[in-house]
């Protein structure tokens, strides 16, 4: 392990990875935001997901110590005052020449995958290209992205899946690997409850959509009538957006998609920590995805 980090050491892949350690995207702020309603108590799917939201009027004092006397009234708090951001600084200035043993894997798997990432960018446009279905889409997403991204690289796709390919689709020289299925449900019979399109080391759960998804309540079908996230000030940040990536941004932002994206959040959140006691405490994200996008 220690041989195949050090090869790293002032590499283009180092210098890449403290870039985007540098980026201004990673000193973003979190919002508060509440569940105001939700079908969560009937046995739905997560497709069917309805849930109303609402930003919260104050935070709490702990957020920030640097405030004191009366509680805050911003609706925002800094990232680095929810998440250490002690590792993400020590590799932002120094590289990849120190860090302690048990992060050594997740680096080097960050590195090995930004030394292999056009190979990888390739193959995920070539599917793109060539208007692949959900399925091809959903393997190599899987297999040349999340996967990458993690030690062991293990991940199962959703073996109810139609038309999923046995080997990777991407036609990239060297690859044909094995497409790896699996059960990916989540969630009680009794309640919210489906199958993810990817489940990462079997800890993290992952929904693939198509730009042309979310469209219509026939394609993704949600809440019929429009929602609408309850504004309880108009300081939130704005920000300019790439017209080219709006497409498939707007397809994420459809608010039956953001539905489901929470109900899959909270399901397999509870259902992590209920079989791993020792992820208690620790964010479990839930990703939701396009090829070109994807929120979490």
């Amino acid at each position: 392990m220690d041989d195949d980090l050090k090869k790293f050491v002032g590499s283009h892949e180092e210098r890449l990875l403290q870039a985007a350690l540098s980026s201004s995207r990673l000193k973003t702020d979190l919002i508060n935001i509440v569940i105001k309603s939700c079908n969560v108590l009937k046995p739905v799917l997560f497709t069917h997901a309805d849930v109303v939201l609402e930003l919260m009027n104050q935070c709490d004092k702990e957020f920030d110590k640097d405030q004191e006397g009366s509680e805050l009234t911003a609706l925002k708090i800094s990232f680095e005052k929810v998440f250490s951001m002690d590792i993400l600084k020590m590799l932002s200035a120094s590289g990849v020449g120190d860090v302690d043993d048990e992060v050594k894997p997740a680096v080097l798997a960050i590195m090995n995958y930004l030394h292999n990432i056009e190979y990888h960018q390739n193959a995920i446009y070539s599917v793109k290209r060539k208007g692949g279905d959900t399925a091809s889409v959903t393997a190599v997403m899987a297999h040349h992205l999340f996967s990458q991204l993690i030690p062991g690289n293990k991940y199962w796709i959703n073996n109810r899946s139609r038309n999923l390919p046995n080997v990777c689709p991407c036609q990239q020289p060297n690859c044909g690997k094995e497409i790896k299925a699996g059960c990916t449900a989540l969630g009680s019979g009794e309640t919210w409850h489906g199958y993810v399109d990817i489940l990462i080391n079997d800890t993290i759960a992952v929904s693939v959509m198509k730009d042309s998804e979310g469209t219509s309540d026939d394609v993704n079908p949600g809440p019929s009538a429009q929602k609408q996230l309850r504004r309880c000030s108009s300081s939130v940040s704005q920000y300019k957006e790439d017209p080219r990536e709006r497409h498939s941004r707007d397809c994420l932002l459809k608010m039956n998609v953001i539905d489901q994206l929470i109900a899959e959040t909270i399901t397999n959140a509870f259902s992590q920590m209920n079989l791993t006691k020792s992820l208690t405490g620790w964010p479990i994200p839930t990703i939701g995805c396009t090829v070109d996008q994807r929120l979490n």
